[in-house]
């Protein structure tokens, strides 16, 4: 009897995973309003590099369950424990930026938490069918139901609303949200656009579970990829739900997830002749440590913006600094933005040098 072989490691999807959670670091290290224009999002509707970064990796998550080991989910239980505690450490992070006893001050929605839900979801999915065809049904069905939630009317005399922290989005938020929301009124990874993220994950269990199935080659995918975005800009005008990264809209997802799948056949066709380049191989180890190098940013983060005695943060001065060298401000931004990401992969490195890197 012949032992079972498991499929090598898609390299190629660590070096996507790699190159989003280093744009994360770089985005979320941007000063305020000096942000270099393409690492800062949009103020509402619209799209900039800085919002296609999370979608991206949330397309990655619904990939990476349909790859995982031998092409078999992982069981639920484990998941839903591996999802637990990448909730809870989202929590602790946040606590971390704005420590509070308070319940009112912690935000119990973020980034990890998102993550935690999409792959939840992903993995319960997968459990429950094998082909690429349900996912993408599934998919479509959340979509719809997303779209009809967002058009609705919530309680009260304000009525259906697209703007920030108005409609169903805002009032769903409002109203189940504990604790402190990000920016007041709503929160940008809150309840109702949950859906859209989740839908999000699934595209991406189902682009997974197509390629694998028919063997698709890269220019299969990229042309199925720009499809997917172009319908993304026409779902966009038809459902008359303009792409935006808070509210998580339809065209959103099918623009992102587009980008994307586009992105990672673009590498897939490459990486036979750029694999062993010292970028590729960063970004693997940056794909191969996402979760460790996360929450190193996040601690110097937490670090950065504490207060000194003199009332200044950490922050400031390095940024100030940079402006004091004579640095345009949207320069300083990026050099900043660019050290602080430096730091966090160095720190990361040490770390797995000695086998400190968190998995759950």
């Amino acid at each position: 009897m012949s032992a079972v072989t498991k499929p090598s490691r898609d390299l190629s999807l660590d070096a996507f995973r790699g190159l989003t959670v280093v744009l994360m670091m770089l985005v979320n290290f941007q000063p305020g309003e000096a942000a270099w224009p393409p690492l800062a999002h949009a103020r509402w509707n619209g799209l900039t590099l800085a919002d296609l970064v999370f979608p991206w990796f949330l397309l990655i998550v619904g990939m990476s369950v349909a790859l995982a080991g031998d092409g078999r989910a992982p069981r639920l239980g484990k998941a839903m424990r591996r999802s637990a505690l990448l909730f809870a450490l989202g929590v602790i992070l946040a606590w971390l930026i704005r420590p509070s006893l308070e319940m009112s001050g912690i935000r119990w929605l973020g980034v990890l938490q998102r993550i935690a839900i999409v792959y939840l979801v992903c993995v319960a999915a997968a459990r429950r069918s094998g082909g690429w065809r349900a996912s993408a049904a599934v998919t479509l069905l959340v979509l719809v139901v997303h779209w009809i939630l967002l058009h609705g009317d919530p309680p009260g005399p304000a009525g259906a609303s697209l703007e920030p922290g108005e409609g169903m989005a805002g009032w769903l938020d409002r109203a189940l949200l504990p604790g402190r929301l990000y920016p007041p009124g709503y929160d940008p990874e809150g309840l109702l656009s949950s859906l859209g993220a989740v839908a999000t994950g699934l595209a991406g269990l189902g682009l997974a579970r197509a390629s694998r199935e028919f063997a698709l080659p890269p220019r299969s995918i990229a042309f199925g990829a720009m499809v997917t975005a172009l319908l993304g800009l026409l779902v966009a005008l038809i459902t008359e739900l303009p792409l935006n990264k808070a509210l998580w809209t339809p065209g959103f997802v099918l623009v992102t997830a587009g980008s994307g799948a586009l992105l990672w056949a673009g590498l897939r066709a490459a990486w036979q002749r750029m694999g062993t380049s010292t970028p590729a191989r960063l970004f693997s180890f940056c794909g191969r440590t996402a979760l460790t190098m996360y929450v190193v940013h996040m601690l110097l983060i937490a670090i950065l913006v504490r207060h000194l005695p003199e009332g200044s943060r950490l922050w400031d001065a390095g940024y100030g600094a940079l402006l004091g060298a004579g640095l345009p401000p949207t320069l300083a931004a990026l050099y900043f933005a660019l050290l602080a990401t430096v730091l966090s992969i160095l720190v990361t490195a040490s770390f797995a040098r000695r086998g400190l890197i968190l998995r759950l």
